[in-house]
């Protein structure tokens, strides 16, 4: 797995732990509201925990979608890389060939001059 995904991933992680952790504070204000009676603090916080809850949820999608276009990214390179060494494979091909007409042209000419010399 390249540096970079890696990296990323940590981020990915670390905001999950933050969120995780503010849920965790949310949830515990929410209860000393409710114990306290403090009905419309507590609905309150209730409705910030289901957004953080969403968050969670959004970060990990976020997530999945960075490693499943990252994966994609490696495999295209990984393909272009071939493309291109197939290309160098066939150039160095066309280089063996063009040398082997020359020398085939060098030795038309010479059998031709021989030709010429005896008719």
């Amino acid at each position: 797995m390249p540096n970079h995904t890696q990296k990323s991933i940590g981020q990915f992680t670390a905001l999950k732990i933050q969120t995780i952790n503010a849920l965790i504070e949310i949830e515990t204000q929410e209860f000393y509201a409710r114990k306290k009676k403090n009905i419309e603090l507590a609905d309150a916080l209730d409705k910030k925990r289901l957004e953080l809850v969403a968050s969670v949820s959004n970060i990990a999608k976020a997530q999945r979608a960075y490693l499943l276009s990252s994966k994609a990214m490696d495999e295209l390179i990984h393909d272009m890389q071939g493309q291109v060494a197939q290309m160098k494979q066939s150039l160095a091909d066309m280089r063996k060939t063009k040398d082997v007409l020359e020398n085939a042209a060098k030795i038309v000419q010479i059998v031709t001059g021989l030709l010429a010399l005896i008719s």
